[in-house]
């Protein structure tokens, strides 16, 4: 699936095909782990990255660039989970997350088409202008500057909103200029399939060789183990959809806090149009969600379309993201609720410091082991609920009335799903996610297998293309 950012010259690293031993193992080619690689950089460890596919070609790759402040309901959300204070500590977070990425691109002389804009959060429900103000009154008492405003910069309707400060840039070329100044090892198309824990190092093993390493970071999005620290119930997976259609650049970018929400940017004589995002679990017709968003497209801007692709984040069920120790010398880095081109730069620093046994202000906000609270426990309930009916219903009616190119089919007592291409070829991939046992959804627009449950994603003759499932699913001769 090709995306706006995908027109540059990509940076290649070989495939690990030796067993090797380092101090540290990072698992993950997105932003947050390139970043992690990169601040250990003067740190005299021996620091090796594994990325399963292409590095940022993941969800990093396919973001739409925004580094928010405001962050649509974000900050609403922490004060009633955790209260103000919590939630100023993460405004302050993101101030010096921003503070790091532009200290990178300065330092690196990084050519990313980084530019500062004018940021909005709005809305179109009358019911959720409350929530707005809520936002106003959090800013002001924070000191944080914000206006608010009745309409936005462009023929796009707007009842109520708030306007600070934003930036946007090309994620990939500041992910490729940071990688570029990584001082340790970098490999490609390396699969990590699983870890032990031996005394006082980690054993990970993957398709071809194994990795001795003293310290292990998982900064691959969705984590593929269930232990230790129970993942799946802590975690949840929700899809967007983006269309980029060519237009007079604007400098702002905007997004609403409504449901269905609706994202907005500018790069290049294009505009970057997101939104409808759902819980994997919910919404199966991903065509039909393209079409919706299709619609918003057509109706208020009349654009031809350059380009659509989607993308898959990572929530947590309390609102902040995990960024921290697990168990002994085993690190995460996930859950960035949508907000990670700040974040993924802010694990980084904390991973490193972390390892480096240096303080950062920021550890004890994102540590992985925090208390229940109610909004944790509703959510939960929430996404448990969701994820049960799901993996039901899926069970019970594997064709779906919206496949047309493909079926689902029984052999030997194993379910296939059977994609017949435009020459007439069947291919096929078992319809059954190794992860967690979920039935797979076919993705008329990506010509995938996706998981509804987490999000792992397979191509049509079986090869796994995403995680967490660290299997294939191709059909034995």
């Amino acid at each position: 699936m090709q995306n706006i950012w995908q027109n540059i010259k990509k940076l290649k690293y070989p495939t690990l095909n030796d067993d090797l031993t380092c101090d540290v193992l990072i698992i993950g080619g997105g932003m947050s782990g390139i970043l992690t690689a990169y601040y250990l950089n003067n740190s005299n460890l021996k620091v090796t990255l594994v990325e399963m596919n292409k590095i940022g070609q993941g969800t990093s790759g396919f973001t739409t660039g925004k580094i928010n402040i405001i962050q649509g309901n974000t900050y609403n959300d922490l004060i009633n989970n955790f209260g103000f204070n919590k939630a100023k500590k993460y405004l302050d977070s993101q101030l010096y997350g921003l503070s790091l990425i532009k200290e990178n691109i300065v330092k690196n002389n990084i050519a990313c088409n980084f530019e500062k804009t004018d940021s909005y959060v709005f809305t179109n429900d009358k019911s959720n202008v409350e929530k707005i103000n809520k936002l106003k009154n959090f800013f002001d008492k924070t000191n944080y500057k914000t206006h608010i405003i009745k309409n936005l910069p462009i023929n796009y309707q707007a009842i109520y909103g708030l306007k600070g400060e934003g930036y946007v840039f090309h994620p990939l070329k500041y992910l490729y200029g940071i990688a570029n100044k990584i001082k340790g090892n970098i490999y490609e198309n390396t699969k990590v399939i699983n870890f032990i824990k031996e005394k006082n190092h980690y054993i990970v093993y993957t398709n071809k060789n194994k990795i001795k390493t003293k310290y292990l970071v998982f900064a691959c999005n969705y984590p593929f183990f269930v232990f230790p620290g129970l993942m799946p119930l802590k975690l949840s997976t929700y899809k967007s959809y983006v269309w980029a259609a060519e237009s007079l650049n604007q400098h702002f970018d905007a997004i609403s806090i409504d449901n269905p929400n609706i994202s907005i940017r500018y790069f290049e004589n294009n505009l970057i149009l997101g939104g409808f995002s759902h819980r994997t679990t919910t919404n199966i017709n991903y065509k039909q969600n393209y079409l919706k968003l299709k619609n918003i497209l057509k109706q208020n801007f009349n654009l031809k379309t350059t380009c659509i692709w989607s993308t898959t984040d990572v929530k947590t069920n309390d609102f902040l993201p995990f960024i921290g120790l697990i168990s002994d010398n085993l690190y995460i880095v996930t859950g960035f609720n949508k907000w990670g081109m700040i974040n993924s730069t802010l694990a980084g620093k904390i991973i490193s410091n972390l390892i480096l046994k240096k303080d950062n202000e920021y550890t004890e906000l994102f540590q992985f082991h925090r208390a229940l609270s109610k909004e944790k426990i509703k959510s939960l309930a929430y996404d448990s609920f969701y994820l049960t009916k799901r993996f039901i219903s899926d069970k019970i009616k594997k064709n779906k009335d919206f496949y047309k190119e493909c079926e689902v089919i029984k052999i030997n007592g194993i379910n296939y799903g059977v994609y017949t291409d435009e020459n007439n070829q069947k291919h096929y991939a078992k319809n059954t996610c190794p992860h967690m046992g979920c039935t797979l959804i076919f993705n008329r627009q990506d010509k995938s297998w996706d998981c509804p449950c987490h999000a792992s994603k397979f191509d049509i003759d079986g090869n796994i293309l995403k995680g967490p499932s660290k299997n294939d699913i191709k059909k034995e001769n």
